[in-house]
């Protein structure tokens, strides 16, 4: 699902998305539940960022804050990102390249 595009915190965004269904309920059907998320399921966002890379943001509704869960450090001019899964990451580059990243969740 598509959520936009915008300023979060201190990552300047171009596209942003999640695999959390787009449902009335306010529940996350489907998401990952962690030990940390005592609140219920997780609720991760992909962020592409326009100068960096590929951010994971985790949304907790409770206090209604993102926290920045993983990052890649390597510099990509990112222009497309999907979220393939929870912890895999499909992103694509200005030079026609795309690039797969893995989210180590230990």
């Amino acid at each position: 699902r598509f959520v936009g595009a915008g300023h979060h915190g201190h990552i300047l965004s171009l596209f942003v998305k999640s695999r959390v269904p787009n449902s009335g309920s306010g529940g996350a059907a489907g998401g990952t539940t962690t030990k940390k998320d005592a609140d219920g399921p997780s609720q991760l966002a992909l962020v592409g960022d326009i100068m960096r890379s590929l951010s994971v943001v985790r949304y907790y509704p409770r206090h209604r804050t993102l926290e920045e869960v993983a990052r890649d450090y390597n510099a990509n001019w990112t222009t497309a990102i999907e979220m393939l899964t929870d912890d895999v990451y499909l992103g694509g580059e200005n030079w026609n390249n795309l690039f797969v990243l893995r989210r180590n969740a230990d």
